[in-house]
C-alpha cells in the first residue's frame, strides 16, 4: 500500500487505514508519506514475491503529448510510464493493482494506435488486474469507492463487478443509508462475546461503517444534496482493465 506521497491529500490517509483494515496490511507493506513512498521502495513493494493487490494512493498526471512523461508523484521523485515500459520492470506477481490517483487511464488514441497510459504500463508490465481514472478525481468520493471496492473484492466479487458495484453505491448513497449500515454493523456485535475473534472481526466492519458514515456526513456537509456523490463526476471516473 502506498499512500500520499507528496502529503496534501486529506482524505488518502483514511482511504488507507480503511482498506488496511479490511485486510490485515503489515506496517512493512504501507508506505506513508513522502519520507517513505519513495521510488525505490515502491519498486520493491511492487516485485516482492506473491504480491495479492496493491492500493496506490497519491497524485499521477497524465501526458498527453508526451505519454511516455505521463507519471506517478512519488515522495522523492517520479516513476514514469517510459520506466514501466523499461523490459528491466517486471512484477508478474502482482494481482490487483488500485491506482487511486487522477488520470491513470487517459490517454490520447489520435498520437498512436495504441493508447498509452498509465494503466496499460501495469498490465504490460505483469499486473493482472488495474482500475484507474480517467480524469482529475475527488479525494473525498475516491476514498469511499476504494474502501467499497476492497471490501467487495474481499468477499471474493470479481474485480469488474465489484467496481461497478461499488460505484452504484457510491453514487446511491446517502447519510441515511451510512447510517443504516452502521446500525446493522454494531448490531451483529451483540451475537459475539466480547473479545473473541469473532467478535473482533466484526467490531473492525463496526469501526470502517463509523468511518464511512463520518465521511458521508462531512460529503454532504461539503458537496450538499441528500445524494452528494450522485454526479457522474464522483463515481464514473474509475475502470477495470485485465483479466476482470
Amino acid at each position: 500500500m502506498v499512500e500520499n506521497t507528496r502529503d496534501d491529500l486529506p482524505y488518502t490517509p483514511k482511504e488507507c487505514e480503511l482498506v488496511a483494515q479490511i485486510y490485515g496490511v503489515a506496517p512493512e507493506h504501507h508506505l506513508k508519506g513522502s519520507k517513505e513512498a519513495t521510488k525505490a521502495k515502491y519498486k520493491q513493494l511492487l516485485t516482492r514475491e506473491k504480491v495479492l493487490g496493491l492500493l496506490s494512493s497519491h497524485h499521477a498526471k497524465s501526458n498527453l503529448t508526451e505519454p511516455l512523461e505521463s507519471k506517478l508523484l512519488l515522495g522523492d521523485t517520479d516513476l514514469t510510464l517510459g520506466e514501466l515500459l523499461n523490459a528491466s520492470i517486471r512484477f508478474p506477481q502482482l494481482g490487483d493493482l488500485f491506482l487511486s490517483c487522477c488520470e491513470t487511464a487517459l490517454g490520447n488514441s489520435e498520437l498512436t494506435d495504441d493508447i498509452f497510459t498509465l494503466s496499460a504500463a501495469f498490465l504490460s508490465a505483469g499486473a493482472s488486474n488495474v482500475i484507474s481514472s480517467l480524469w482529475a478525481v475527488n479525494d473525498l468520493a475516491t476514498t469511499i469507492l476504494s474502501y467499497f471496492y476492497h471490501r467487495n473484492r474481499a468477499e471474493g466479487i470479481p474485480s469488474a463487478d465489484a467496481l461497478w458495484q461499488a460505484q452504484m453505491e457510491l453514487k446511491e448513497l446517502t447519510v441515511a443509508k451510512a447510517e443504516e449500515s452502521l446500525d446493522d454493523a454494531e448490531a451483529v456485535l451483540d451475537e459475539f462475546e466480547e473479545g473473541s475473534r469473532e467478535y473482533e472481526e466484526k467490531e473492525k466492519i463496526a469501526d470502517n461503517c463509523q468511518k464511512v458514515f463520518d465521511l458521508v456526513e462531512k460529503a454532504e456537509e461539503l458537496l450538499g444534496g441528500e445524494k452528494p456523490f450522485n454526479h457522474p463526476y464522483y463515481w464514473a471516473g474509475f475502470v477495470c482493465q485485465g483479466e476482470g
